[in-house]
């Protein structure tokens, strides 16, 4: 994919010097870009009770997404380059899957079923190009789930004046 830009400046040409706009490459092209991919292990069971009227489904699942295409953000600014996006993020699920169902018949016209599911799922950026954060090392993508909210929790409220004096101050804060 390749990406071009305007430039601002210009260069002189012809007898009456005038400005002329550049165009040059914004970024170097990537080929080498492929799909993502996945490796992915499911095991399960089905089983059927008291002559079919109840059913219990059982699932596990482990899955492993490779080659996520993701821009470098490594690379210092000074640098003065714009990367293209490359295939390097990895990003893994693991989970269970429990279905439990009832069936049954009252009188021979109709029929109800009544059932619930519950799953328990943990993903996690297993990596992403990104500088070590030194000031906040807990701000970083690897290792925490896609979509982490990063952020203060908040303590509460302060429902009395006195308990709003006795809090600490920190430095530089307003």
């Amino acid at each position: 994919m390749d990406r071009y830009s305007r430039s601002t400046s210009s260069y002189l040409f012809g007898e009456v010097p005038s400005g002329i706009a550049t165009i040059s490459p914004a970024s170097i092209a990537n080929e080498t870009i492929t799909w993502e991919k996945k490796r992915a292990y499911n095991i399960g069971a089905d089983i059927k009770l008291f002559n079919n009227k109840v059913d219990i489904v059982v699932d596990r699942f482990d899955e492993l997404r490779y080659d996520i295409l993701s821009t470098r953000a490594t690379v210092p600014t000074f640098a003065s380059i714009e990367l293209t996006p490359t295939n390097i993020g990895r990003v893994s699920n693991k989970g269970w899957e429990f279905e439990l169902k009832y069936k049954d018949m009252v009188g021979s016209n109709l029929s109800y079923f009544v059932g619930g599911n519950l799953s328990i799922a943990k993903n996690t950026i297993v990596f992403r190009d990104e500088p070590y954060n030194f000031r906040n090392p807990l701000n970083m993508t690897t290792g925490n789930p896609v979509g982490q909210i990063f952020g203060y929790k908040a303590l509460g409220f302060f429902k009395a004046r006195r308990k709003l004096i006795t809090v600490p101050k920190i430095s530089g804060a307003i």
